[in-house]
C-alpha cells in the first residue's frame, strides 16, 4: 500500500467516524429533549384528567412522584396522585400512598416539602365520604403535620371534618395570629354553630360581619343576628333555609306552627308574587347603625335598611371593578341576592340576572334597580 493509499483509507476512516458521530448527536439531543420536565408532566396529568384517561394521568404522576427535581409541582403531585388512587383504586389505595408519602416527606427538609405535606392533607378531604378511610386519612393528617401556623387551616378542618369541635376551636385559640381576622373568625362561627353554644354565637357573628370583606359569606352569618322573618336572610339562605328560619321563629315566639303562614312564604320564594311576607326588622334597621366604616358598609346598611336599589347599584359597582375572578363572583352573586330580597323570590329576576351577566339572555332583569351594563 502506498502512502497516498494510506492517505486516503485514513481520510475514509475519518470521514466515517465524523459521520457516526454527527449522526448521534441529533439522537443524544432527542434523548435529553424527550425527558418531560415537572411541569410538562402536570400539565400532561391535568389534560389526561380532562380527557377522562385516568390510567395515563396515573402513569404521568407516577413519574412526577419519581423526580429528582423537588418543586412546586412536585409537592402538588401528592394531591393528584393521592385521588387518582381513589378514581381508579379505591379509598383504602388513597390512604396507603398518603400514609406512605407522610412518613417520606418528614425525612426531607425544604419549601417544596411543606407543600407537598399540605397537599397530602389537602388531599385527606378530597371525596370525602365520612367513612372508616375517611377518618383515617384525617388522623393520619394530623399526626404528620403537627400543630405549627404553617399547617393550622389544614388542622382545623381536620378537627373539624372528625366533628372534634373543641379540638378546633383550640387550634384557633393557639395559632389564630397565623389567619387574617376575618378567616379566624369565620371558623370560629363554624365550630360554635356546629357544638350549638347558642350564647356566644350572636357575638361572633357581629364580629365576624364587621370584619368580613366576602358579601355572601358575610350575609350567610346574618341569620345569627336578626329574627327568622327578615328579608335580608334572602342574599345568604337558601330558599328551604329561609323557610326554615321562619319556622323556628314561629315556634320560639308564638310556641306553635302556622302551616298557612309557611305555605305563604314557600310560594312567594319559589314563584314571586305580592304576597311579599318577609320584612325589613327592627333589629337589621339597628344591626345597620352598627356598620359604620366597616369593610362591606356600602353594602349592608342599605340592604339592612331596605334600599334594595342602593345596595344592588353598590354590589354591581363593586362586580365591575373587580380585578379577580373570585372577588367578581362574590359581588354578582351578592347583587343577585339583593333581587331575591327585593322580589322575595328566589327564581324570576335573581335568576334571569345571573343568566343575563353570563351572556344566556339579552334580557335586563334589573333596569329599574341600576345600571346593569354600558
Amino acid at each position: 500500500m502506498d502512502k497516498w493509499t494510506k492517505v486516503t483509507t485514513v481520510s475514509v476512516m475519518l470521514m466515517i467516524m465524523v459521520a457516526v458521530s454527527m449522526m448521534s448527536l441529533p439522537v443524544a439531543a432527542q434523548d435529553v429533549a424527550a425527558v418531560p420536565t415537572n411541569a410538562e408532566l402536570r400539565q400532561g396529568i391535568e389534560d389526561a384528567q380532562q380527557k377522562g384517561n385516568l390510567q395515563a394521568a396515573l402513569k404521568l404522576s407516577r413519574q412526577l412522584e419519581a423526580s429528582d427535581v423537588h418543586d412546586g409541582d412536585w409537592g402538588y403531585n401528592a394531591k393528584l396522585m393521592a385521588n387518582l388512587l381513589y378514581l381508579t383504586k379505591s379509598a383504602e389505595a388513597k390512604f396507603e400512598y398518603i400514609r406512605s408519602a407522610f412518613e417520606d416527606a418528614v425525612k426531607l427538609e425544604g419549601a417544596a416539602v411543606t407543600h407537598r405535606k399540605q397537599m397530602l392533607a389537602s388531599a385527606c378531604f378530597d371525596y370525602w365520604s365520612g367513612d372508616s378511610w375517611s377518618a383515617k386519612m384525617v388522623e393520619t393528617s394530623v399526626a404528620y403535620l403537627g400543630a405549627d401556623e404553617q399547617n393550622i387551616d389544614f388542622l382545623f378542618r381536620a378537627y373539624f371534618g372528625q366533628k372534634k369541635y373543641e379540638d378546633a376551636l383550640n387550634v384557633l385559640d393557639k395559632h389564630a395570629a397565623a389567619l387574617s381576622k376575618a378567616q379566624a373568625l369565620q371558623w370560629r362561627l363554624d365550630a360554635l354553630v356546629a357544638l350549638k353554644r347558642t350564647d356566644a354565637i350572636p357575638d361572633v357573628a357581629l364580629e365576624y360581619v364587621k370584619v368580613s370583606t366576602n358579601p355572601v359569606q358575610a350575609a350567610n352569618a346574618l341569620q345569627y343576628l336578626l329574627p327568622g322573618d327578615d328579608v335580608a336572610l334572602c342574599v345568604g339562605l337558601t330558599a328551604q333555609q329561609v323557610l326554615d328560619a321562619r319556622k323556628t321563629e314561629l315556634r320560639r315566639s308564638t310556641g306553635r306552627l302556622a302551616p298557612d303562614v309557611l305555605v305563604t312564604l314557600a310560594n312567594q320564594l319559589t314563584k314571586g308574587g305580592d304576597a311579599r311576607p318577609l320584612r325589613v326588622s327592627d333589629e337589621a334597621k339597628a344591626l345597620a347603625d352598627t356598620l359604620d366604616s366597616t369593610p362591606l358598609a356600602g353594602y349592608f346598611q342599605p340592604l339592612l335598611r331596605g334600599d334594595h336599589k342602593a345596595a344592588f347599584r353598590y354590589a354591581y359597582a363593586k362586580a365591575k371593578a373587580a380585578e379577580i375572578d373570585g372577588e367578581y363572583v362574590w359581588w354578582i352573586n351578592a347583587a343577585a341576592g339583593v333581587i331575591r330580597c327585593a322580589d322575595q323570590c328566589y327564581n324570576g329576576r335573581a335568576l334571569t340576572f345571573i343568566q343575563y351577566i353570563n351572556g344566556t339572555s339579552d334580557t335586563n332583569p334589573a333596569a329599574d334597580m341600576g345600571e346593569v351594563s354600558k
